[in-house]
Formats: structure tokens, C-alpha cells, sequence
């Protein structure tokens, strides 16, 4: 974990499986609390000084830090309900685990007024729980007074996302269709780059016409994600137009790609510094400065282009450009 996640992260969730074994309960926590004692706490300080104090205060540094994490994290208190799962087989989770309505409600009791869990995650983890999911949410619901209850696994249309919420979920949890909509968008940004070509100025709504004419996307991934936003009047209107300001933005970083030759980082960041590609699109759905954020994509998307490295860089796999 880099210094740059843990600053921009809103809280630290530490998971506990209520229908695991021990090992998912407590195992893991303790193995957690040793590495921050032991390692990341002290790590940290070394980091910042250069040097390390903790022979100088006979481990207390690491015993401070434990306490900090006990103290500010989240303790996500998890209902694993399908088997077939990596969450499942890590913690140990089997077909005699399943909880019934009953049993759910005690587990989310014990988790609320014994461990403090902030959070009770009922997980299906890739596919959707349907009524047995909604029946539980239900029942959590009635029995806890503080927790928030999250729901993940297999939401992707707006039907399934509000039925969760109606049934008591504080929140939805949306995670494998990320990897899709990259892929989506990869295969788009590669037609655009054969259909316009690098660094070609095409107006917007030339670029959306293009989009919705080349994409089914109604039923594309994002669409599907986007429905999950049960207060988003337009999906597949929104999805046109994020869909187009990726291409857009492609194309621009692709033509400053191809202006340059064997750059060195600070080449590429001057490349990008007076206009930064996907700043307009990204000044729409930020509250906070766009610049910064559509520089820091640019600079390690060209960054990983020609083979350097960006420690700014927001560049993940679930950003589907290649350039």
C-alpha cells in the first residue's frame, strides 16, 4: 500500500467473517495488528526520517501504531453466503455455513453489540442473492440500530440495486463490472484510434454519434453499472457521453504520444501541463481540481507508453487505454 493510497483513503476496514472459521474471525485481525506492530508502523517513521527510532523507544512506536489502527479502523463484520467464491474458500466458508434469516439476524446482533461492527456486509461475491438475499437484508435490517449494512455480489441492473436498497441496504458494493467496462472501453479507444486517428480533433458529438452507432450500449457493462445509481434519471445516455470523453481523451493523449520522441518524465509532464486530455470531462463529475487529476492520468498513461515510471500516476487495470 503506498503512501498516496493511505492518504486518499476515506477509512481503513478490517474484515471479519461471521459465518467462517475462527481464523476468519480473529485469526487474520491478529496476524493484521503484528504486521502494523511490527512492520508497517515502524516502516512508516523510517520512511519519513530516513532512519529508524524504534530501537530508541523499545518497540513502543509499533505498539502505537497498533493501537491507532484498533482505534480508527472499520470493523466490517462479513455474512459470506456463496460458496463458490475466493472470499468463501479464504475463509473457510461452506455449504453448512449458510446462514438462514434467523441466524443472520444473531450473527449481525453479536457483530453490532459485541465486536462494534460499523459494518455488516452480506456478500455473494459475483452473483446476485435474489429473495433469499432481500429476505436477510430484512431481518438484518430489523435487528441492528447503529450499523450500516452493505450489500455486494451480482448487481447489475437497476431492478436488483433498488431491491437491495428496499430491503434495508445502506449501500451496494459494485466491483467485477470495473474490469469489464475497461475492457469495453479498450476495444472502443482501438476502433476510434483506426477510425479517426491519433491526435485527430473530432467534435463531441461527432464522437458520441460514433460511440452509440459502434456500441450496443444499452446493454453494455456501462450501462449496467451505471443503472446500479438508482437516482441517474439516463444511463445509457451517460454512458455515451463517458464512454465518448474516453475516446476523446485517447485520441489526444495518443497524438501527444506520437509528437513525442524517447521522452523523459519531465517531457511528458510539460507535454500535458497546458491542457491536460479528459479535463473538461472529469470538471463534471469532480468537486475537487480536475487538472491535477486528468494530468496525473496522462502523465502515467504516457508514462507506461514509453516505459517509465510515474509515482503520481492514477494508472490502474481498471483503465482500459492503451497507447
Amino acid at each position: 500500500m503506498t503512501e498516496q493510497t493511505r492518504d486518499q483513503a476515506a477509512f481503513l476496514a478490517i474484515p471479519e467473517v461471521l459465518n467462517g472459521d475462527s481464523q476468519a474471525l480473529v485469526g487474520t485481525l491478529g496476524e493484521g495488528i503484528e504486521y502494523v506492530r511490527e512492520d508497517l508502523g515502524p516502516g512508516m517513521v523510517e520512511e519519513k526520517l530516513g532512519f529508524s527510532l524504534d530501537g530508541l523507544f523499545d518497540g513502543k512506536l509499533g505498539d502505537l501504531a497498533a493501537a491507532w489502527l484498533m482505534e480508527e479502523a472499520v470493523f466490517e463484520a462479513y455474512i459470506i453466503m456463496n460458496v463458490d467464491s475466493a472470499a468463501a474458500r479464504e475463509a473457510n466458508v461452506t455449504d453448512e455455513d449458510l446462514l438462514t434469516p434467523q441466524e443472520a439476524r444473531q450473527r449481525a446482533l453479536a457483530a453490532e453489540y459485541h465486536l462494534e461492527s460499523e459494518l455488516v456486509y452480506l456478500e455473494y461475491s459475483g452473483t446476485f442473492g435474489g429473495e433469499e438475499a432481500v429476505e436477510l437484508l430484512e431481518t438484518i435490517d430489523d435487528a441492528v440500530a447503529w450499523s450500516r449494512i452493505w450489500y455486494g455480489g451480482g448487481l447489475d441492473s437497476r431492478e436488483n440495486a433498488q431491491a437491495v436498497l428496499d430491503a434495508g441496504a445502506d449501500a451496494v458494493v459494485v466491483g467485477n463490472v470495473f474490469h469489464e467496462i475497461a475492457s469495453l472501453e479498450a476495444d472502443l479507444t482501438e476502433e476510434a484510434l483506426a477510425e479517426f486517428g491519433a491526435g485527430a480533433d473530432v467534435d463531441r458529438d461527432r464522437i458520441e454519434d460514433w460511440v452509440a452507432e459502434t456500441a450496443d450500449v444499452g446493454e453494455t457493462s456501462a450501462t449496467r453499472y451505471l443503472s446500479t445509481i438508482t437516482d441517474l434519471p439516463d444511463p445509457e445516455d451517460r454512458a455515451t457521453r463517458y464512454l465518448a470523453a474516453g475516446v476523446e481523451t485517447t485520441l489526444a493523449l495518443a497524438g501527444i504520444a506520437a509528437d513525442l520522441d524517447d521522452p523523459s518524465m519531465a517531457e511528458i509532464r510539460e507535454a500535458v501541463a497546458d491542457s491536460p486530455p479528459g479535463e473538461d470531462a472529469l470538471a463534471t463529475v469532480l468537486d475537487g481540481d480536475a487538472s491535477s487529476v486528468a494530468t496525473a492520468i496522462a502523465v502515467g498513461l504516457l508514462a507506461e507508453r514509453f516505459g517509465l515510471s510515474s509515482e503520481e500516476s492514477f494508472v490502474g487495470p481498471h483503465v482500459g487505454v492503451d497507447l
